[in-house]
């Protein structure tokens, strides 16, 4: 039997999740490979041009997201976007950075009624439904630390520092009991 590979990536959610409080669920998700594209100075139409030829949609505006029928592309900020699901075409490469974070960033999502008034006590963004529709995207601080929360038709989906998985587990979990007990006790 061989050593391990020391390089290879371990899964930070290994039997700590999925995590189940009240009508809520912590769960792990695969968003695939993740890519940051932050075009160059003055480059910002020409890599939505080379976005839309190669992946089939244009860098989604401020707070919005865009399907590219295989992959999704996520405003992260001010000349900002992730790529999820696939790797950049090169034909970016002329316009923008392009920049592997696949390795660094790990997924979770929250479902489950009242998964609102848990998101409620980790984030200072307001993620009602009424306020943050299904495709609705934003980076925001999270219990403390960045990460990229996308609406869901059920849920969120949070994007974060792989270094941060076991205090985000930590702290959503407490905030997932805290709507739990104050839900009281469900009928069988």
């Amino acid at each position: 039997m061989s050593a391990p590979d020391p390089l290879t990536a371990a899964d930070p959610f290994a039997g700590r999740l999925p995590i189940c409080h009240g009508t809520v669920t912590l769960a792990a998700c695969d968003p695939g490979p993740i890519w940051q594209i932050a075009p160059w100075p003055g480059a910002e139409q020409a890599a939505s041009e080379a976005c839309a030829a190669a992946h089939g949609a244009h860098l989604p505006g401020p707070g919005m997201t865009a399907d590219t029928g295989g992959a999704r592309l996520l405003w992260a900020g001010h000349r900002c976007w992730l790529l999820l699901g696939a790797a950049p075409d090169t034909s970016l490469a002329p316009h923008a950075g392009l920049i592997a974070l696949t390795d660094g960033w790990v997924g979770l999502t929250l479902t489950g009624a009242g998964w609102d008034a848990a998101m409620a006590r980790l984030t200072p963004l307001d993620v009602r439904p009424s306020a943050f529709p299904p495709g609705a995207t934003a980076r925001a601080d999270l219990a403390h630390m960045q990460a990229q929360i996308t609406r869901a038709p059920d849920g969120v989906e949070m994007l974060l520092m792989r270094s941060f998985a076991v205090w985000a587990i930590d702290r959503i979990a407490e905030a997932m009991r805290s709507v739990a007990a104050q839900a009281g006790p469900t009928a069988p």
